[in-house]
């Protein structure tokens, strides 16, 4: 017998006794009780039978009125507790997990195709030597405008993360800054010329660079060719050079001179070869 149906009997056996000795005092009193007071044990002791026979039949009475757990609500619990256990989770591994030798990402050859010729930029050498005999020989040379424009700026970015820059100027009065690009002992062969332009703000709409003038702001972060500019090395050990600067065509009529809100850059110029 569970702990729940001893509840049970327990009540029953302490209502049957208040019960039984209510009706002996009714017996020794009634004599001498009114007959209000008989009534009111008369109607006791039918009470006590009534509550007894609903806490024994109904579990869920008794759970309301003395608290506890029902037979069924105990059968439920040991039939759950006999049901079968779930198992165990998998403990986690606290070791230290294997770790294989890194290895660096072949490049994309759709995304970063192998650069054929010769490009010249920002970081290239500065020094003066550039002679013809091969191995080729690349420089970046900046000069300086005047006062107002001053020289060549060098910030982080363009194609070799690194390029050059000045404000534009206008006046007619303006000395600007120029650069040029220079390419010694080149290989025989026919090359494309193309330009790159950084991807920043405020490029300059009017550059002159091999005698052509070129929009740098419609070639934001782009390589562009230049469609009249092709070379012909004829013998190994050519050179090639190219200027760049503002377009004096921009400068506008009035004298003196001040700073513009646009700028141009020098980034790099690319000889390709011809296939």
């Amino acid at each position: 017998m569970n702990q729940s149906w001893t509840e049970i009997v327990a009540v029953a056996l302490a209502t049957s006794l208040v019960t039984f000795i209510s009706g002996l005092i009714v017996n020794l009193v009634s004599d001498q009780m009114k007959p209000r007071s008989k009534l009111f044990l008369a109607f006791s002791g039918v009470a006590t039978v009534i509550l007894t026979t609903v806490v024994v039949a109904y579990p869920q009475a008794r759970d309301r009125i003395f608290g506890g757990d029902s037979p069924d609500s105990s059968t439920t619990s040991t039939s759950s507790s006999s049901s079968k256990p779930s198992p165990p989770e998998k403990a986690q591994s606290t070791s230290t997990p294997k770790r294989h030798p890194s290895r660096t990402p072949s490049p994309s050859k759709s995304t970063a195709p192998k650069i054929r010729g010769y490009i010249a930029s920002a970081r290239s050498s500065t020094a003066s030597e550039a002679d013809n005999r091969p191995p080729a020989k690349i420089r970046f040379w900046a000069y300086e405008g005047a006062d107002v424009i001053g020289s060549v700026r060098f910030s982080t970015g363009g194609y070799a993360g690194r390029f050059g820059w000045a404000p534009t100027a206008i006046g007619k009065d303006c000395a600007v800054p120029y650069v040029r690009f220079i390419f010694g002992g080149i290989k025989a062969g026919k090359y494309d010329v193309l330009i790159h332009a950084p991807d920043v703000p405020n490029l300059a709409h009017q550059v002159d660079i091999s005698d052509q003038t070129i929009d740098q702001s419609a070639h934001r972060g782009e390589w562009f060719r230049l469609s009249q500019e092709k070379i012909t090395a004829d013998s190994t050990g050519t050179s090639y050079e190219l200027s760049m600067n503002q377009s004096p065509a921009s400068f506008g009529d009035d004298h003196g001179c001040r700073r513009g809100a646009e700028r141009v850059a020098f980034d790099a110029v690319w000889l390709r070869p011809l296939a």
